[in-house]
Order: C-alpha cells, then sequence, then structure tokens
C-alpha cells in the first residue's frame, strides 16, 4: 500500500511524535510533513499534495478553524482531522458542520487510527462520486451536443405532455426557442387546435393500458409552428418507462419538401400520362421506364407489356437484316 502522504499542522514537539507514534502502533503507513504555524502549513499545501490533513485546534496566532478553512480552500479534497487538549461539544459539532471528517482528544488519541482509516475511506468515496458526477455531466454535454447537431427535430415530454427536451432542430423548425419549449404542455405548442383532443385522449389511453400501437413505428401527422401555420411531418415515438412516470420522446423530420415532390411527380404523372405524343423513358441500359398511354397508342403494346424490356425492341428491321432472316 502506498504511504499516506500527511501534513500535520503542531506546534508542539511532543504531541507530534505522540502522533506518529499512534499512527505507527494503529500500522497506517505515513510520511508525516509538520507544519508549527500559519506560514509553513498555507505554504505547504500550495506546494505539495496530500491524502490527510491533521490539525491541533489551538495555536500560537492561528487555530485550527482557520486552518480547515484554508485546507477547503486549497486542496478541497483532502479529509482533516482536528486535534486539542480540550474541546466543547459546542465546538465539535461547529467543526463537523464546517467539514472537518473528526474531532479527537489528544488524551483518547487510541482513536486515531481508526479515524484515519474511516477519513480515507469517506474521500474516497466522495472522490468516486466526484469522478462520476463530472463524468455524468460529461456524457449530457455530448448527449446535448448530439442532439443539437442532428437534423431532425427531438422533443421529449413527460407524461403530463409536458416539454422537458427541445433540440436546436425543434427550434428552427418550430419557431421556439428551448427555453421557450422546456416548461410547456406539447399540445399548445405544435398540435393543431383540432387535433389537440386526440393528443390528449391518446396519452392519458397509453398511461391507462400501456398499449403499444403507435410505439416505434413511423407516423405522418399535422403539426404547427409558433406563427400558426401547419407542415406535414414523420413521427416515431418511443416510451422510456421509470419508477415514477413514463416519459416520451419524439423524432420528427419536417416532410414538406417531400409531399411537394410528390404532388408534383403525381401531376406531371398526369400530365404525361394524357398526352396524345408517345412518351417514354429510358435507363442508361436503354431498358424502359415509362410508358405512357400515347406510347400504347402508338405502338400497340401495353405499359405492362413494354416496362422493363429493351428499346431495341422498337427499333424498325432493315433489308438487310430481314434478308438475312430468310
Amino acid at each position: 500500500m502506498t504511504p499516506l502522504r500527511v501534513l500535520h499542522l503542531e506546534d508542539s514537539v511532543r504531541d507530534a511524535e505522540l502522533v506518529r507514534h499512534c499512527l505507527e502502533t494503529e500500522g497506517v503507513a505515513c510520511h508525516i510533513h509538520r507544519a508549527t504555524g500559519k506560514a509553513s502549513f498555507e505554504s505547504a499545501l500550495a506546494l505539495e499534495a496530500f491524502d490527510l490533513i491533521i490539525s491541533d485546534y489551538n495555536l500560537p496566532g492561528y487555530d485550527g478553524i482557520a486552518a480547515l478553512e484554508h485546507a477547503q480552500a486549497t486542496q478541497p479534497d483532502v479529509p482533516v482531522i482536528l486535534v486539542s487538549g480540550t474541546v466543547s461539544e459546542e465546538q465539535a459539532v461547529r467543526c463537523l458542520h464546517l467539514g472537518a471528517t473528526d474531532y479527537l482528544l489528544k488524551d483518547r488519541l487510541e482513536r486515531l487510527g481508526a479515524a484515519v482509516q474511516r477519513a480515507i475511506e469517506e474521500a474516497e468515496t466522495r472522490r468516486t462520486r466526484k469522478q462520476a458526477e463530472v463524468a455524468l455531466a460529461q456524457s449530457e454535454r455530448r448527449k446535448a451536443a448530439i442532439l443539437d447537431s442532428v437534423l431532425d427535430c427531438i422533443i421529449t415530454m413527460d407524461a403530463e405532455g409536458v416539454v422537458i427536451e427541445f433540440n436546436a432542430a425543434a427550434e428552427r423548425t418550430f419557431g421556439y426557442t428551448k427555453a421557450q419549449a422546456i416548461g410547456r404542455p406539447l399540445a399548445d405548442l405544435i398540435i393543431p387546435a383540432k387535433f389537440r383532443q386526440g393528443h390528449t385522449a391518446g396519452l392519458a389511453r397509453y398511461l391507462a393500458t400501456h398499449e403499444t400501437r403507435l410505439l416505434g413505428k413511423i407516423i405522418e401527422l399535422t403539426a404547427m409552428r409558433a406563427d400558426g401555420s401547419e407542415l406535414p411531418v414523420e413521427l416515431t415515438i418511443t416510451a422510456i418507462h421509470s419508477e415514477k412516470a413514463p416519459i416520451f420522446t419524439g423524432v420528427l423530420r419536417d416532410i414538406t419538401a417531400r409531399k411537394r415532390a410528390d404532388e408534383t411527380r403525381i401531376r406531371l404523372a398526369a400530365i404525361v400520362d394524357s398526352s396524345d405524343d408517345a412518351i417514354i423513358s429510358l435507363a442508361m441500359d436503354d431498358t424502359i421506364l415509362t410508358w405512357n398511354a400515347g406510347a400504347e397508342r402508338l405502338y400497340g403494346y401495353t405499359s405492362s407489356e413494354m416496362i422493363g424490356q429493351s428499346r431495341a425492341l422498337l427499333m424498325p428491321v432493315t433489308s438487310a437484316e430481314f434478308t438475312a432472316v430468310l
């Protein structure tokens, strides 16, 4: 085991040796750096990292409270054990409230080994928890960056239908900022008034029955922007269950451009199909892709007969080819 790096603030040589002896007796492996007053104590904290601080409570021109506060300001993760010849219950409670790990009397140092062990274990627990919190915060930042980088709208609501997540794509599509959206009912934001009753009923039905008819499926519906204009969207819903209540995440995609393209293709197809002229489209390898009514009338073949065939079928036979056949 790596020896502990201990900073001991103690002006009495006798008391310092007593603490060293107690630690050795309890089998606590450590390297002790002794400070005798304010200047040497604060200098040591500025120059070196420690695993544990043991401080006398009463020193000339300095005291344990000041030492504790300075230690917390410079090395906040290091546990501090205060030691005193005499102490009132009020003083002990105050020190513990200020963040001291323990408070010992000099005539009861037999508890020092156990106090050190507990202090180190608690410090390790705090360090592990802090690392987990940092990792979680980093994960949340990464998740937020991912959510804001995707092109689809991602909106999460709670079981009451209140928005709890609203990404950058949703801001751009619907015209609300994240701050404006979070905390408001989703129905009031993006669902046209004529569909809100159905949304409320569907949410209540799911909470009552947990039906999964719509979950995970692609649904086309009409949504509403902040200015009241409507737009077609594709929606996929995922429910995440917890001990308290489910939350729902919707991935929405504005399909306005696709709808317009579909409408354009339908109009063009109608125009082509109603033309008296033969209109044929071909693939790069001369395979027939489309065959309109005009082509049917001109060539006498139906579209089902010609689509997928080669254009070569339409080429006239030359006299040389005719002679060769004979």
